[in-house]
C-alpha cells in the first residue's frame, strides 16, 4: 500500500468511527525478497489479507476506544516517511470491510457479522454472474474427504512418493520418445468430432484429480479447504478447488508445493496413462489414455505452469520471487509508465521499491499480456480453421 497522498477529500466519511480488527482475526507474518509482510486470516469467513508493514502498523493500532483520524495521526508522527496517507487509509479500511475482517460499535455480535458474510457471498455470486466467461459455482465441501484419503495416500507426498514419481515421469518420458511418430499421428485425430467426448471426460477426470492435488498439499501443511466446485471457463465446466488458506503458510516452499500439486497429481496420472496407452490396442482404453497424454502435456505448458497466465505458475513465480500480487502490481507499474511518460501525469506513484523492481514488473506486464492475447488467439484460430472454415 502506497502512501503517496496524504490527504483525502473523502477523510471526513471515516475519520471519526470507531473501528478495531475482529477480535477472532489471525495475523501471521511472512518474508518476501528481504522485506516483511503480515497476513490477517478470519478463521470463520476464510478471508485473507496481505499486508505492508506500514499498513499494519496502522491496523494494529486500531481499537474501538480510539477513532480513526486519531490513529492515523499517531502513524504519521511515529513513521513520518511510511505512514499511510488518508487516501491510501479510506482504500485500505474499504477493502478490510469487504473482507469481513473489522468489528463496528453498531456490529458487535456474531449475528451482525454472519450477515455481512452473506452480503459478501452474495455479491461474490452476483460478480460470478456477471463475469460469464470465468464464472464459479461451490457445489462441496471437501476437506473431511481431503483429511480421511491423506490417511491412505499421504505417503505419495513424501521423498519415497518423490522418487517414485521421478521414475514413472521418467519412464513415461522415454516411452513417448520411443513411439514418438505413433504420438504424432494420434495428434491429428484429438479435435475430431468422434474424440471431443472423450477428449471432455478424460480433461475432466484429469482436473479433478489436479484440483484435489491442490487440497491435499495444502491440507498436508495444515490449511483448511472448504470449497470444491465448478469454473465456467468460456463456457466450459471445469472443477476448481479454494485453497486460499495456503496464503497464510510462513514457508515460502510450502506455497509453492501447494501450487505445483496439481501439476504433480496430473503429470503422475498422464504418466501412467503413457504406460496404458503404450500397451493397448486401439479402442475406448487407448484413446481415453491418450486423451489424458495429451491435455496433461498441453495444459502444463501452456497454461498451467507458464507464469504469464495466472494459473499455478503464476503464483509459484511469486512465491519464488518474493513478490505477492504481482500480476496487479505490475498492471499498476504500466499504468504509472504510461501516466508520467505519455499523460505528463506528475504526481504518478510507482508501485515498485527499487529500480530493479520496477523494471522487473514492467517487463512482466508487458509480456504476459502479449502472451494472454497470442494464447486467446490460437485457441480462436485453432478452433476456427477445424470447424469453420475448411471446405466441405
Amino acid at each position: 500500500m502506497e502512501a503517496n497522498s496524504t490527504f483525502s477529500e473523502s477523510w471526513h466519511r471515516v475519520s471519526g468511527q470507531h473501528l478495531a480488527l475482529h477480535p477472532a482475526v489471525q495475523v501471521r507474518r511472512q518474508m518476501f525478497r528481504g522485506e516483511r509482510w503480515y497476513v490477517l486470516e478470519h478463521p470463520f469467513t476464510n478471508q485473507f489479507f496481505r499486508l505492508r508493514p506500514a499498513a499494519y502498523e496502522f491496523v494494529a493500532r486500531l481499537q474501538r476506544d480510539r477513532t480513526i483520524d486519531s490513529v492515523w495521526r499517531e502513524c504519521l508522527e511515529r513513521f513520518p516517511a511510511d505512514a499511510p496517507g488518508q487516501e491510501a487509509v479510506v482504500r485500505l479500511l474499504g477493502q478490510l470491510y469487504q473482507a469481513n475482517l473489522l468489528q463496528y460499535e453498531s456490529a458487535t455480535d456474531t449475528g451482525a457479522l454472519s450477515r455481512r458474510h452473506e452480503k459478501r457471498e452474495q455479491r461474490e455470486f452476483r460478480a460470478r454472474i456477471t463475469n460469464v466467461m470465468f464464472f464459479r459455482i461451490p457445489l462441496w465441501d471437501p476437506d473431511r474427504f481431503l483429511v480421511r484419503s491423506l490417511g491412505v495416500i499421504g505417503w505419495l507426498f513424501s521423498p519415497a512418493g518423490f522418487l517414485l514419481w521421478l521414475a514413472v515421469i521418467g519412464l513415461a518420458l522415454k516411452t513417448v520418445v520411443d513411439h514418438w511418430s505413433a504420438v504424432l499421428d494420434q495428434s491429428q485425430g484429438v479435435l475430431a468430432p468422434t474424440n471431443l467426448a472423450w477428449l471432455y471426460l478424460a480433461m475432466v477426470g484429469l482436473k479433478t484429480l489436479h484440483e484435489l492435488g491442490h487440497g491435499w498439499l495444502c491440507r498436508k501443511y495444515g490449511g483448511e479447504v472448504h470449497t470444491m466446485g465448478l469454473m465456467f471457463m468460456i463456457f466450459t465446466p471445469v472443477p476448481y478447488v479454494d485453497v486460499t488458506s495456503s496464503w497464510s503458510f510462513r514457508s515460502a516452499w510450502q506455497r509453492v508445493l501447494v501450487g505445483a500439486g496439481g501439476m504433480i497429481v496430473e503429470l503422475f496420472v498422464a504418466g501412467l496413462a503413457t504406460f496404458v496407452w503404450a500397451r493397448s490396442g486401439p479402442g475406448v482404453v487407448h484413446s481415453v489414455a491418450y486423451n489424458v497424454m495429451f491435455i496433461a502435456s498441453v495444459s502444463t505448458l501452456v497454461f498451467n505452469l507458464n507464469p504469464l497466465l495466472r494459473f499455478d505458475g503464476y503464483y509459484i513465480l511469486s512465491d519464488l520471487c518474493g513478490l505477492p500480487n504481482l500480476g496487479g502490481r505490475a498492471n499498476q507499474e504500466l499504468r504509472h509508465l504510461s501516466e508520467k511518460h505519455v499523460l505528463g501525469v506528475r504526481d504518478s506513484t510507482s508501485p515498485a521499491r527499487t529500480g530493479g523492481e520496477a523494471a522487473w514488473l514492467a517487463g512482466y506486464g508487458a509480456v504476459s499480456g502479449v502472451y494472454r492475447v497470442i494464447v486467446f488467439a490460437g485457441v480462436l484460430f485453432s478452433v476456427a480453421d477445424r470447424y469453420m472454415f475448411r471446405p466441405q
